[in-house]
């Protein structure tokens, strides 16, 4: 079992005596206790309205009536909604959330309405298993000198993957998903680690009220996986980057830093299997009409097949995908190109990486879209027919942001390695730094992270114990390198990108930079693409050597007869280490342990995508840094939500800063 430390702060193995009373669950974001009674109280935490709403609720409600059990359901909706609701399951105790509500309030709300001893949430998207009833039954009808060895069994099965715990001798104590954060002082020195979107736009924003700012980037090149490298006069985004947002106060920031430097894109991607070309997003008849009359009606009985049929549990991406797409469309669309992109298989990725990367899209919804009937489509965030780009791609932000910073005061300072954080009485005081003039101390009151976590965790110089430490090195990122190539032919195909889901070849994606912007490409005639691989550091692709890297990109690009009769004049090779945070199975078991370590610490604030080890686009990197600053002058937001549920960043407003002379250190 488990107890919390005297800070409540995450949980702390203790050895479970027989026969003890069953207390003490903590963890940096709830907290839900069970004194062992066999009374089960059942709370189903419901947002937004699944297809298979309907069906869990009627199973999960009629199974825990007939064990007697005490139920409360937490929904959010409109004021009209509950009333029907409650009809037509009198049983239960019916809680009304606001539409906006978070999936966590949502939660939180059922826990602090609800009677007796809770033992499970669940959430509406998730199927009810026949092993989750045979537990509640279990929970019901056991004598309470068996509790600790019920919940036990319980935390190892469903703790992890459901979200929610056991403890104590009270109904239900919830705590809030936010964390003690020092305030902002007028005085105070903020050092910000990184120079990416989630460094550079804190410091920006700081810079501007006056807040002494320096960012440490131990790389020579600003802008992160988002920068823009150069060779020889042209420039090329590393990875591809589309400057769309529903944030609108990073709308606003990308307008104040480049104005009237953005251009329009048209939009186009398209995927390349087996020597054809399918639109993405899918487009249903586009994708069914091109492999042909026999795989159409195997992939349209597989689609229909897997919603009267579907998986009971969502806990990978290979089960998320299927539930929404059937197996053949899983296999020829998404199976073979997102383990090449990751190099696990898709069982082993968590389901939630694809509730980020595919949301709301579906077969049916790209069906509708295309016949005009749905007219939320624009919602979907996937189906974007043009997007703005920075003229001179998307470094260019990053470098006049870098600039301005400068010339308000702030400091940018390049090579600069951070390797200790050095933590006294609960706080960061200092970085120890590496640099080309030798080893750097440097002082701060607020210490902004955008490192990986991994390596955040490593360069900590207070005592860490050793299961953090383990969590921390628990963490795996993917790596990426890209091929730059340089063809003495203009227009060889019309998209911006093309994913290759082809077998046979490395390469996982092609981006035609033409495309993007023009005056990327500084000689006329010429063609300049991104051959891009995914890799581990260290393994044979990061290994090999530019000459044999180009010429390997070259033979691919001839084999997928994409450059036709174009020859390669020259090319060069980018590295871009930790690119992706990975969502193994393990990855949140190992966040949540080391986040129980670091939150406590008030003036340390983690942002970005490997910051927070967070698969976060440009946007929602950049809206964790800003809604931090409002954090550091006295709000409660709960950064790690940007980017978990779709509507919470597009609703999403930032308060007004306050000037940090009315702020208390």
């Amino acid at each position: 079992m488990t107890s919390s430390d005297e800070r409540g702060n995450g949980p702390v193995a203790t050895p479970a005596a027989a026969g003890e009373r069953v207390r003490g669950v903590a963890t940096a974001r709830r907290r839900v206790r069970l004194d062992g009674r066999p009374t089960v109280s059942v709370v189903l935490a419901s947002r937004g309205r699944a297809p298979e709403f309907d069906v869990h609720v009627d199973t999960l409600l009629s199974e825990c009536a007939a064990l007697g059990a005490e139920m409360v359901v937490a929904r959010a909706c409109e004021p009209d909604e509950i009333g029907p609701l409650s009809a037509r399951y009198p049983a239960a105790r019916w809680v009304r959330c606001d539409t906006g509500s978070t999936r966590f309030e949502v939660r939180a709300a059922g826990m602090a309405d609800a009677e007796g001893d809770i033992v499970a949430m669940f959430d509406d998207e998730e199927p009810l298993s026949a092993g989750r009833l045979e537990h509640l039954r279990s929970l019901a009808q056991s004598p309470a000198g068996s509790a600790s060895a019920i919940v036990e069994s319980a935390r190892a099965e469903w703790s992890d993957e459901y979200g929610f715990t056991y403890g104590g001798p009270q109904a239900a104590v919830v705590e809030p998903p936010v964390r003690a954060v020092d305030r902002l002082g007028a005085d105070h020195h903020v050092v910000i680690i990184g120079a990416g979107p989630g460094g550079l736009t804190p410091a920006y924003l700081l810079a501007k009220r006056g807040v002494r700012v320096t960012v440490l980037e131990a790389d020579d090149t600003v802008g992160g996986i988002s920068r823009t490298a150069q060779y020889k006069g042209y420039r090329f985004d590393v990875g591809g980057h589309r400057f769309f947002t529903k944030i609108k106060p990073v709308e606003d920031f990308w307008k104040e830093i480049l104005a009237d430097q953005f251009i329009s894109v048209p939009r186009l991607s398209r995927i390349h299997y087996e020597g054809k070309f399918f639109d993405y997003p899918l487009k249903a008849w586009n994708a069914l009409s091109g492999l042909g009359i026999w795989r159409a009606i195997q992939m349209v009985v597989s689609y229909m097949y897997a919603h009267v049929r579907p998986s009971p549990v969502e806990e990978n991406l290979e089960q998320w995908v299927t539930n929404r797409f059937g197996r053949r469309l899983y296999e020829v669309f998404f199976k073979t190109y997102t383990e090449k992109v990751w190099g696990i298989p898709c069982t082993e990725i968590r389901a939630e990486w694809a509730a980020q990367r595919i949301q709301n899209l579906s077969l049916a919804k790209a069906i509708l879209s295309a016949a005009q009937m749905n007219r939320r489509s624009t919602a979907i965030k996937t189906l974007i027919n043009e997007f703005q780009y920075p003229r001179l791609g998307p470094g260019q932000m990053w470098e006049v942001c870098r600039d301005r910073l400068e010339a308000m005061g702030g400091r940018v300072l390049m090579r600069h390695k951070v390797t200790s954080l050095e933590v006294r009485d609960g706080r960061v005081v200092a970085a120890q730094c590496e640099t080309p003039d030798g080893p750097l101390r440097i002082a701060g009151d607020h210490f902004i992270s955008t490192m990986p976590v991994r390596e955040l965790v490593k360069s900590l110089d207070c005592e860490v114990p050793v299961h953090v430490r383990a969590s921390g090195d628990g963490l795996k990122y993917r790596d990426f390198l890209q091929v730059a190539l340089i063809l003495d032919r203009e227009d060889l195909f019309p998209d911006n990108w093309i994913y290759i889901h082809t077998p046979g070849v490395d390469v996982g994606r092609i981006q035609n930079f033409n495309n993007w912007s023009r005056a990327m490409v500084p000689d006329p005639g010429r063609t300049c693409l991104g051959m891009e691989y995914f890799c581990f550091e260290g393994d044979g692709l990061w290994t090999s050597s530019n000459e044999d890297l180009i010429a390997q990109a070259t033979r691919e690009l001839r084999t997928l007869g994409l450059a036709g009769d174009a020859t390669v004049l020259d090319g060069t090779v980018v590295r871009m280490p930790k690119a992706y945070p990975v969502y193994d199975s393990m990855y949140r078991e190992h966040l949540d342990v080391v986040r129980s370590f670091i939150d406590p610490i008030p003036n340390l604030h983690l942002v970005g995508r490997n910051g927070m080890h967070k698969y976060n686009n440009q946007d929602h990197s950049m809206f964790t840094a800003m809604l931090t600053i409002e954090n550091m002058d006295g709000a409660r937001h709960d950064v790690w939500a940007v980017n978990t549920d779709f509507e919470y960043h597009e609703e999403q407003r930032v308060e007004k800063p306050a000037s940090p002379a009315g702020a208390t250190g």
